[in-house]
């Protein structure tokens, strides 16, 4: 197996429909930015045999940092493949928020209820 290469290129050094395309990739993440966010795009070719591309994109804000990777034949797959991982990860916590707040709302529901029970006796 070959020794994977990193690829180091600053934004003026890619072609400029590629970067217009990470920049589109990185736009559809924006309703998960906080207000210091910051998104880092790392592509590296872990084996040179293979010629598959691999694209790590970090998302940083409010102290923390998710880290998704994706893996591609080319920079548009990579890219592509590590922002749906991301927005999975985000999906994920969305829906794990929604249970907890609709079991919160259904514990508070509960013990609305019993107090409600509770002044019905007192009054009787």
């Amino acid at each position: 197996m070959s020794v994977g290469k990193l690829i180091s290129l600053n934004l003026d050094q890619i072609d400029p429909d590629v970067r217009a395309y990470i920049h589109q990739q990185v736009n559809d993440l924006q309703p998960y930015f906080a207000v210091d966010s910051k998104v880092k795009v790392y592509l590296t070719q872990p084996d040179v045999e293979r010629e598959e591309i691999v694209a790590k994109m970090i998302l940083t804000g409010y102290d923390h940092e998710v880290e998704c990777r994706g893996r591609g034949q080319n920079i548009y797959e990579a890219v592509r493949s590590a922002k749906e991982e991301m927005l999975k990860y985000f999906s994920t916590i969305e829906i794990e928020m929604a249970l907890e707040i609709e079991s919160h709302e259904a514990e508070i529901a509960a013990a609305e209820a019993a107090d409600e029970d509770e002044d019905l006796k007192k009054v009787h």
